[in-house]
């Protein structure tokens, strides 16, 4: 049996979702996570709308301190792709439940000043990817 956390972990008490995974997996079976990286262009960006960066982590902490094997850690990166900075401020608002104000849009055009304008605005986000196993 596999129990998966995809960009979720950090949303929730890792300690007690990591120890409830572990007990509902066979002897056998494995904890899939994938959370984002501090620090990747797209994540600098979302910092400006909700900073998470305690919470992954906490997430990252309670992982490394899960008492379980580790076999895989690996970060990768993936393209966020908008038509404009207009639609990643739209994406912005309706992921957050609440409008780009002005402050959020000046600190993310400084964050992104050198792509800001770009059309279409790609954006990195990194990853890590990791298996524990019993």
């Amino acid at each position: 049996m596999q129990s998966f956390f995809s960009l979720s972990l950090h949303h929730q008490n890792p300690v007690l979702a990591l120890k409830e995974a572990q007990r509902v997996i066979k002897p056998t079976g494995n904890i899939i996570i994938i959370e984002p990286v501090i620090g990747g262009q797209f994540e600098n960006v979302c910092v400006h709308m909700d900073n998470e960066n305690l919470a992954k982590e906490s997430a990252q902490e309670a992982v490394l301190n899960s008492g379980m094997r580790m076999p895989v850690s690996k970060i990768f990166g993936s393209v966020w792709e908008f038509d404009c900075k207009e639609e990643l401020y739209a994406w912005l608002a309706d992921y957050y439940e609440k409008p780009v104000d002005t402050e959020a849009k000046a600190n993310i055009e400084k964050t992104l000043s050198a792509c800001i304008d770009d059309k279409p605005l790609s954006l990195e986000s990194m990853n890590r990817i990791q298996i524990l196993a019993n």
